[in-house]
């Protein structure tokens, strides 16, 4: 499957079977998304796969939006390591997070997996459930797994800006 289809064809899932993932295939998508570029390259996202059964139920008493995935990835920055502008205004946690997701959407993708990007989640109920130290920021929950055979997109998926509408060119 070349790039752009890639892109097209990836939807949010939110109906998985309960097969396993492949713990050779799980490994190749975190690393594959660990490549993504991060400001300065201080490379500051940590993830936390849940994946006994255990895990997946904290995981799933913060966030409603787990989708009985057989595993969900909590995507989170170390608020020591991320780049932090001198005079305290922004960060790049939430930027380098987002990109090393992005990767990690498509690498499961190309490897025949399914995911959906949740905001949806209560981060300081996240941070006291796993026992979080402070540097630590969960980011955003990513449920994984294979689809269920009644998964599909969302209909307003295929729908698309015109460039024209979203772009100015100078």
């Amino acid at each position: 499957m070349d790039f752009t289809t890639l892109c097209k064809d990836r939807y949010s899932v939110r109906a998985y079977s309960d097969k396993p993932i492949e713990e050779e295939k799980l490994n190749k998508i975190l690393q594959t998304a660990l490549s993504a570029p991060t400001a300065k390259n201080n490379r500051p996202v940590r993830f936390i796969v849940c994946k006994s059964q255990e895990a997946l139920a904290k995981a799933a008493s913060c966030s409603p939006c787990t989708f009985n995935a057989p595993a969900v990835i909590i995507v989170c920055t170390d608020t020591d390591v991320c780049w932090n502008a001198t005079d305290g205004s922004r960060t790049s946690a939430d930027i380098d997070a987002t990109l090393v997701g992005s990767q990690l959407m498509l690498s499961a993708t190309e490897n025949g997996l399914g995911t959906c990007f949740v905001l949806l989640f209560d981060p300081q109920k996240t941070k006291e459930v796993f026992e979080l130290p402070n540097n630590i920021k969960p980011i955003f929950y990513m449920p994984i797994g294979y689809k269920a055979e009644t998964a599909e997109p969302n209909p307003r998926h295929f729908q698309r800006d015109n460039l024209e509408d979203v772009t100015k060119i100078l």
